[in-house]
């Protein structure tokens, strides 16, 4: 396996990952949300929707960061 297939191997493993924490999070968080907003439903669904992608990207913008640092690396980390 070359450098590319293994980096790649790694954001879909922590893409995954992502995935299912916010899918077991969701209805807890849900719940949580709308008893602090009194059952007002379209602040609870916002606050959501925000931990939802803030869930998904923090971990996957830390995941692009991590390249090769060799000096014969791809062209494909050189881009950047």
């Amino acid at each position: 396996m070359n450098e590319i297939t293994i980096y790649l191997i790694g954001l879909g493993i922590t893409a995954l990952t992502c995935f299912l924490i916010v899918l077991y999070f969701k209805p807890h968080l849900k719940k949580i949300l709308l008893e602090l907003n009194g059952d007002k439903e379209r602040p609870a669904n916002f606050w959501v929707a925000y931990t939802t992608i803030i869930l998904m990207l923090v971990p996957l913008i830390f995941a692009t960061w991590i390249v090769p640092r060799d000096n014969d690396v791809s062209v494909f980390f050189q881009i950047q």
